[in-house]
């Protein structure tokens, strides 16, 4: 294969086995599992480069999720203890319908009752629950990042990139307590944790980790659209799995904690639609690139 064939093919712009059903080469042999699975990381953005020694690229995680990641578990650590402390964090980051509406009806304002539209995220109901949203946030808050340019090489651009993408990360977060609040109207039921940001996360990574026969760079290529049939199927599946909690399937947390599928689709919808604004806002370091959603 020559060299710019076998650099395009590993980009992703060629794919030996998309119209002629024969078996794709890399470096003149058959592409295996592994180079597949190399790809599929490289369009999530969860590795940067090849490691020293010729070795396999390792995940490397962007400083930005690193650093959020330790808030929440901090938060989250602080709420898990014993004393009349935690539990007053706990109550006072949740987002409780009731309390909500009520402060709404009531006049109320403030930091008060914006609070926990925010502050849920960072607050867990036990360990495992910490743990498997910790993992979601690392897988898809990788991508996401380094899509949103927090890697700049501009000290400007990758500050703004950053601030970008705690306010996608958030704003996720918001529309789910929002979805769930529809859902919960006047209900004093507490909801906690970040899966409902976490999903539109995984929403966002969805539109540039499936765009067919795109780049397989992250920051290369059109956003998939909505509509395209591997985005849809992705969507009905993750939406059609919370609807089955919504019938009974809940309580999956452990520790008694019920799934909060409304927060999960709220944030999931919200990641998907409105990604494309976000992406535009991103300051890039190359000059004349134009990204299109």
């Amino acid at each position: 294969m020559n060299k710019p064939l076998k650099e395009a093919y590993q980009d992703g712009l060629v794919r030996g086995d998309a119209h002629s059903g024969r078996t794709p080469y890399l470096n003149g042999m058959p592409a295996s599992p592994f180079d597949n699975r190399r790809r599929l990381e490289a369009r999530l953005g969860l590795t940067r480069g090849a490691a020293s020694g010729g070795r396999e690229p390792a995940l490397i995680v962007p400083g930005v999720v690193s650093g959020l990641l330790a808030v929440i578990v901090v938060v989250s650590l602080i709420c898990f203890l014993p004393t009349g402390f935690g539990r007053r964090a706990d109550f006072v980051l949740a987002f409780i319908p009731l309390r909500f509406t009520s402060g709404i009806t009531g006049g109320e304002g403030g930091i008060g009752l914006l609070l926990p539209l925010v502050g849920h995220l960072f607050v867990h109901g036990n360990l495992a629950h910490l743990l498997l949203n910790a993992l979601g946030f690392v897988v898809f808050g990788t991508g996401v990042a380094r899509r949103l340019g927090v890697e700049a090489e501009s000290s400007s651009a990758r500050a703004w990139n950053r601030g970008l993408f705690l306010a996608f990360f958030l704003a996720c977060g918001v529309a789910g307590a929002l979805f769930f609040l529809l859902f919960n109207m006047g209900s004093p039921v507490m909801l906690i944790g970040a899966s409902g940001a976490i999903s539109g996360l995984m929403a966002a990574a969805m539109r540039f980790a499936l765009r067919p026969f795109a780049p397989y760079g992250l920051t290369e290529g059109r956003l998939a659209r909505p509509g395209s049939r591997p985005v849809v199927v992705a969507s009905l599946v993750y939406i059609g799995l919370n609807l089955l909690t919504a019938l009974g399937l809940g309580g999956l947390a452990g520790g008694g904690l019920d799934v909060a599928w409304e927060a999960h689709i709220g944030g999931y919808l919200f990641g998907l639609f409105a990604f494309p604004v976000f992406d535009r806002l991103v300051r890039r370091d190359r000059v004349g690139t134009t990204f299109q959603a």
